[in-house]
Parts: structure tokens; sequence; C-alpha cells
């Protein structure tokens, strides 16, 4: 055995046989990167698998938890603010609440909303986040359609919770240049906040509504915990608006803020009540508009005067069409039933004429009668087929 292996030794001193291949990982073009990629995003996705909830009640559990720490982050927050430009500084206490609840916060948004287990095939070919689509035959048509279900839902609540944080990235150093009293433009790009916290509050809409669309079943939160979350969001884009444009003066500004959403809400109804009300019209509501409705009398001119100047060009949404096609389709339906009734009219009359025997004389008169009873009929067959839609 010695001599053997010294005889391997000796015969690549001698050249004979190939030197071994160091392992070095070759030629860069050689390596198979796309395999390992795929290998290193299979294995993720295997570890994510066993992570996802069990239930869709777990899944919307962890849901609300979040929205409900959210919600009381924001709240604390304008609590905060109200105390620095009530009182000029904050305490501890307070600040410790905001930091308690954005500790939260950051470890449900660094976590991956992932859906039920259940919802994704066994092997995750066919998951959120994988673009690439399995072939059906392969998979039962229920897995198909469940992540794509969830899309929107889970683009709305990112969009929400995202700018929120990019909110809070900056929302220190705000609030310690007006604590400070210094000016606000030593702050790098200070309105950058602002377009995030608005991009929060314009995409929780979409977000509610998607929630209550998928899982209004599975809810823990109350009948009214929407209504709070918008209005808080929303007092907060108010609040955070006089902070970027006005120093700390010695009062609260969250009471103002909170009433100047509240009538911007109710703004709107109050005067499309008004307007309705004085046109003398029906309110029709669409998806993204608000139509008056007014019945127009060709014969008076003041309709049209009094209706002319609130009047713009606008889209006219489906559920109108339909509802105008509606009504235009009763009247014609009532006209037919008008019509036929007519009809019948004219032929019982005929019957009756008929059944009294006709002398000479009178049959000049009864061809008469046949003809103009004959003529009404065809004019009211005739609207059958071109209908006069008032």
């Amino acid at each position: 055995m010695q001599s053997g292996y010294g005889g391997g030794q000796a015969q690549y001193a001698q050249g004979q046989l190939p030197e071994p291949e160091v392992c070095s990982g070759g030629h860069k073009s050689k390596r198979p990167n796309v395999w390992v990629s795929e290998l290193n995003g299979w294995t993720k996705i295997r570890i994510d698998y066993s992570m996802r909830p069990f239930s869709w009640q777990e899944y919307v559990a962890d849901v609300d938890e979040i929205r409900t720490n959210v919600n009381d982050l924001v709240v604390e927050t304008i609590k905060l603010i109200d105390d620095v430009y009530r009182k000029g500084r904050y305490t501890q206490d307070r600040g410790k609440r905001i930091d308690d609840r954005l500790k939260v916060f950051r470890e449900h948004t660094f976590a991956e909303n992932l859906l039920p287990y259940f919802a994704v095939d066994p092997y995750c070919l066919y998951s959120e986040g994988n673009a690439k689509s399995p072939v059906a035959e392969y998979l039962p048509m229920r897995q198909l359609l469940s992540v794509g279900k969830y899309e929107n839902f889970r683009k709305y609540l990112n969009d929400v919770y995202s700018s929120l944080d990019n909110f809070y990235n900056q929302f220190a150093e705000v609030l310690r240049v007006r604590i400070n009293k210094q000016d606000i433009s030593t702050v790098e790009n200070p309105r950058l906040a602002m377009f995030n916290l608005y991009s929060a509050a314009k995409a929780l809409t979409d977000f509610q509504k998607e929630y209550d669309l998928l899982f209004s079943n599975y809810s823990s939160l109350n009948e009214n915990f929407a209504k709070e979350e918008l209005e808080n969001v929303l007092t907060l884009v108010n609040v955070w608006r006089y902070v970027l444009d006005n120093q700390q003066k010695g009062y609260a500004i969250a009471y103002d803020a909170k009433q100047k959403y509240r009538k911007g809400t109710n703004y709107f109804g109050d005067t499309l009540s008004k307007a309705v009300t004085a046109v003398d019209g029906t309110l029709f509501k669409g998806e993204k508009y608000a139509y008056i409705i007014v019945d127009y009398k060709m014969d008076d001119s003041n309709t049209l005067d009094r209706i002319a100047k609130p009047m713009f060009p606008c889209e006219i949404e489906p559920a109108l069409v339909e509802k105008i096609n509606a009504s235009e389709t009763l009247n014609i339906w009532v006209d037919s039933m008008r019509k036929l009734g007519e009809m019948k009219l004219y032929i019982q009359r005929y019957q009756q004429v008929m059944q009294v025997s006709v002398d000479e004389k009178c049959l000049c008169s009864l061809t008469s009668f046949t003809e103009l009873l004959i003529e009404q009929i065809n004019s009211l067959w005739k609207d059958f087929f071109c209908p006069k839609i008032s």
C-alpha cells in the first residue's frame, strides 16, 4: 500500500497524471447563479410557509392588532404634539407611550404579511409575491383564485403602513426643531413627512373598504372603529400641517384640527342637500360622482335658468345610465299596456256591433266603422315597433 501510494506521488511529480482541480468556483460564467437563486428563494418560501397563520381568524386577528396599535399610536402622537404646542414640552411618560407603540408597529411592518397556509399550494409554487402562475391542472382552482383575491387588500395595507413608517422616520426631527424654536428650514426636506402622512390617509379608505369586503365576518373590531381610525389619521394630517407652518404659541391645536376635519366631512353633504332642494331635484350617488336629477319641462324656461349655472360636464357612470334606461323602459312598458288596452276595447266594440243585424241602410255606416277601427288598431300596432319615448 505504501509503495502504491508512493508510486502515485511519483507519477504526479513526473507529470503523468493531471493535477487535481482546486474547488474555487471556476469562472463566473460557469457558476449556476440562476439555479442557486431559485434554490435560495424556494428555501425562503418553505420557511415562510411554516410561519403562515393556520386560519383566517388568526390572520385577521393579526391585522386587527396592528390597526388597533397604529390607531393608539396616532392618538398618542396627537396628544404629544398638543402638549408641545400648549406647554412647550412633553412629559417622559408621553414620549414613552409613543416609543412603545412605535416599537410594536415596526415589529409588525418588519414581518411580511402572509396569507394563511391553505391559501397557497403546499409547495408554494403559487403564492403572494410570486408572479408566475402554475398550470391550472396541477392545482385546485380554489388555490389559484385565493391569492389574487387578496392582492388589493395586501397592497393597500402595505401602502398605509409603509407610508406611516416613513412619516415617523422624520417625525422626531421636525418636532425637535419646533420644541427648540428653530427654523423649519434646518430640516432637510421637512415636507416629506407630510407627503407620507397624506399618502397613508389616502390609502386608508381603500384599505378599510377591502377589509370590510373580505373580513367583516372575522373582525374583532367594534363597529365604530373604522370611523374613529379615519378621523384620527385625518386629524393628525391637520395637526401636522399646522406644525409645518407654525411655531408653538402656547395653546392647544388638536381640538381645532379635529373640528376642521369634521366640518370638512359634513360640508359636502350639507351643500349637496341644499343644492338638491334649491333646484327641486332628486339625488343619485354613483361610485365617483353625485348627480342631481331634475325633470326638464320644454314649456318651462325657468327650469333651465335655475339649473344652468351649477352644471358642468362630467362622466356619466353606468349606474346612472342604468337608472335612466330603467325609467325609459318602464315608461315604454306602461305605454304598451295602454295601447293593448285600447286595442282590446276596439275589438270588443266591433264584436258588440256585429251581434246586431244590419240592414242595407246601415251597411254603409258599418263599412266606415270597420275601416276606421282597422285604421286605429294599425296605428297602435305600429307604435310597438317605433315606440315614442317621452
